[in-house]
C-alpha cells in the first residue's frame, strides 16, 4: 500500500485527527516504510501532515460555499428567466409571473430589481 493510500485510509478510520497522523507514522515506521526520515524527523512530519489536514479542511469548506453560492444563484437566474418569459409570453405583470412561479417573498425585491 502507498504512504497516501494508508495516510487515507486511517483518515476514512479516525477523521482528521492527530490519531490518523500518529497511525499512519506508526505503519510507515511498522513496513519499514520511511523509518529513518520518520524516526529523525517525526515532529516535522506530523507538523507537515496537520498543515495538510488544515488546508485540505479549509478547500473543502469553501468549495462547498461556492457550491452552495452558485447553486443559489442558478436558482434565482432561472426565476428570473421564467418571470421575463411569463411577461412577456403572457402578458402578466411582475408580480402575477411571481405569483405563478411561487416565488418566496424574500426573493421578490431582488428578482424585481433584475428586471
Amino acid at each position: 500500500m502507498s504512504d497516501s493510500a494508508m495516510y487515507y485510509a486511517q483518515a476514512r478510520l479516525h477523521g482528521r485527527t492527530k490519531l490518523t497522523m500518529e497511525e499512519t507514522i506508526r505503519i510507515c515506521q511498522g513496513e519499514n516504510v520511511l523509518t529513518g526520515y520518520l524516526t529523525e524527523r517525526k515532529k516535522e512530519v506530523e507538523d507537515i501532515m496537520s498543515m495538510l489536514f488544515s488546508q485540505e479542511e479549509v478547500t473543502e469548506r469553501y468549495g462547498y460555499e461556492r457550491y452552495t453560492e452558485g447553486r443559489d444563484e442558478g436558482r434565482k437566474e432561472s426565476i428570473l428567466k421564467s418571470v421575463r418569459a411569463l411577461m412577456r409570453k403572457r402578458g402578466w405583470d411582475m408580480n402575477e409571473a411571481m405569483d405563478a412561479l411561487d416565488v418566496p417573498q424574500e426573493d421578490r425585491s431582488l428578482i424585481s430589481a433584475q428586471l
